[in-house]
């Protein structure tokens, strides 16, 4: 007999696995994970949210850090569902953290997701680059295979290289000589300078840890110091 569980909150039990691989989640044939409709379901830093009850019987999720898909740069967190959801509707949201960024710029991110054929752009409610979110519109009759964040392969202006900062060094690829500038999280400014195509070093020793944005006129990065 199949054992039947309604998930209405974040309930967790012997259903399924969690662990630190690559795979974070696994149902086996002999359980079956059901989402209520309305129901935030989070798994590592995927919310999701079905607007019609969801079962997910004989299935696993788990992370892979690819770094590109199509045309499209990705963050270095893509979900995968071993065997496609067929139908979903509702939403989901990615969380991500400074360590997924993989040089790109959290402003232009659009949410990726392929169906088992192709890959798709879905429309977004929400970007909040403060909470490190994307919110996705609602969705209807939807097959899920991947999920993840990326922007169009191209369109870096420049990328940070090794964030968080190791020994307090920013390593800028810059792609277009250009002016850039580090900001504080409250807008003041820290320095600007010219800088040339190619890989460009500042030492930021003099400066406290937190959190600070190198930016252009077109693009904003953060960085941890």
């Amino acid at each position: 007999m199949i054992k039947n569980i309604s998930i209405l909150g974040l309930l967790f039990s012997t259903l399924f696995t969690l662990s630190t691989t690559a795979q974070i989640l696994s149902v086996g044939s002999q359980s079956n994970l059901t989402i209520i409709a309305g129901t935030d379901f989070t798994i590592d830093e995927l919310v999701i949210t079905p607007s019609k009850n969801i079962s997910i019987i004989n299935n696993a999720i788990s992370i892979s850090k690819k770094s590109f898909i199509e045309n499209f740069e990705t963050i270095q967190k893509t979900y995968a569902f071993q065997n496609p959801i067929d139908l979903f509707c509702g939403k989901f949201i990615v969380r991500y953290n400074e360590n997924d960024l993989n040089g790109l710029d959290e402003n232009n991110f659009k949410l990726h997701m392929n169906n088992n054929y192709s890959w798709q752009i879905i429309d977004l409610k929400s970007i909040n680059t403060f909470k490190n979110t994307i919110e996705s519109s609602n969705l209807y009759n939807k097959g899920v295979k991947e999920i993840t964040l990326g922007s169009e392969k191209g369109k870096h202006e420049f990328e940070i290289i090794q964030n968080p900062l190791v020994n307090k060094i920013l390593n800028v690829n810059v792609y277009k000589p250009q002016y850039l500038s580090v900001f504080s999280l409250d807008g003041k400014i820290i320095f600007r300078r010219f800088f040339p195509s190619g890989l460009n070093q500042c030492d930021m020793n003099k400066f406290p840890q937190s959190l600070y944005i190198l930016s252009s006129p077109t693009k904003s990065l953060k960085f941890t110091l």
